[in-house]
């Protein structure tokens, strides 16, 4: 199918010892994305722990933003999420965490609450502002650093200690070099701006979708692939732990809490394209979005005259397939 040259796809520069990023939409224009995930007033830091191999990132909201969730995977470690769906009365998100250390790492939320509510953020009752934080954790073995500057991509935050391809090593010979961590992305169309970031920690391997080129997850330590009947026989082997992978969606369209969550099922499309097998039953993926409409930004105000779900949907998957490929290093 013939894209639009109107599509616009814009991925970080990586540090020089990253694979290059693996473009599936248009040549990208020229610049380093700032900010992942692209709104003005999202600020996002990291923290990690090099001795651990462990560490968490924080998406902080400086606004009322609207969120929503989706949880494809069989096995998620989270917290707060019920406040993100369309039954429950919370329609505002302050932040959301995403951390490494599996349900250890949910404590990390403790933290971003007590930083937004001593700069009195949050939904005040009594007079105390009570911070509203999801948060998602990933298997693996900050706050004050949030910032709307350029964010870090790679082995960084909740994805110091992250792999993919993890299920290829349930056979043995399974190559360290299969490392992935945090990507990001930004996917432009007429004025709607659709930024996702991801941390990859997958049993299945990561590949360009347009191409089917294999990106990383299934290298040999002893050299060359493991072919496509080893991974169904690895399929076939109970992993004994947990894998995930966690997706932060923002778009500068204003989207009520019902189609937050919508959008968050349509972003997991993107997961689909670029991991391979996804959704398995040991994964715990978990899908954010967030919206708010940017303040100086009149273009997209009633974008629904001439949008639709369908094309936001498409491009949030399209903004999450690449950023898991950007988190491939």
């Amino acid at each position: 199918m013939r894209q639009s040259s109107e599509i616009v796809s814009k991925n970080p520069i990586h540090n020089a010892n990253q694979r290059p990023p693996h473009n599936i939409l248009p040549k990208p224009t020229s610049g380093m994305c700032v900010n992942p995930p692209h709104h003005p007033r999202i600020h996002v830091g990291h923290s990690s722990d090099e001795t651990a191999d462990t560490g968490c990132t924080v998406i902080l909201c400086k606004d009322e933003f609207v969120g929503g969730v989706h949880v494809p995977g069989h096995a998620p470690g989270s917290r707060e999420l019920d406040v993100l769906r369309t039954t429950t009365t919370p329609a505002h998100v302050d932040g959301v965490v995403l951390s490494g250390g599996s349900a250890f790492g949910l404590a990390s939320a403790d933290g971003a609450m007590k930083f937004l509510a001593e700069s009195n953020q949050g939904t005040k009752l009594l007079a105390i502002p009570v911070p509203i934080v999801p948060a998602a954790v990933v298997w693996d073995a900050a706050c004050v650093k949030a910032s709307s500057a350029k964010v870090e991509q790679g082995r960084i935050g909740a994805g110091m200690g992250t792999r993919n391809g993890k299920i290829m090593s349930l056979l043995g010979d399974y190559s360290a070099r299969n490392r992935s961590g945090i990507g990001s992305s930004l996917v432009e169309f007429k004025g709607v701006k659709m930024g996702a970031l991801c941390v990859v920690n997958s049993l299945g391997y990561i590949a360009n979708p347009t191409t089917g080129e294999h990106i990383s997850g299934l290298e040999k330590e002893s050299g060359g692939l493991f072919s496509d009947e080893e991974m169904l026989q690895a399929l076939s082997i109970d992993p004994s732990k947990g894998n995930t992978l966690l997706c932060v969606v923002a778009t500068n369209c204003k989207l009520t809490k019902l189609e937050c969550c919508d959008l968050a099922r349509r972003a997991s499309n993107g997961i689909v394209r670029s991991v391979r097998p996804a959704f398995l039953s040991q994964d715990g993926d978990v899908v954010f979005t967030l919206s708010r409409q940017e303040q100086d930004d009149n273009t997209i105000g009633n974008w629904k005259e001439i949008r639709t779900m369908n094309l936001l949907g498409e491009l949030a998957a399209r903004a999450v397939s690449q950023a898991i490929m950007n988190s491939v290093y």
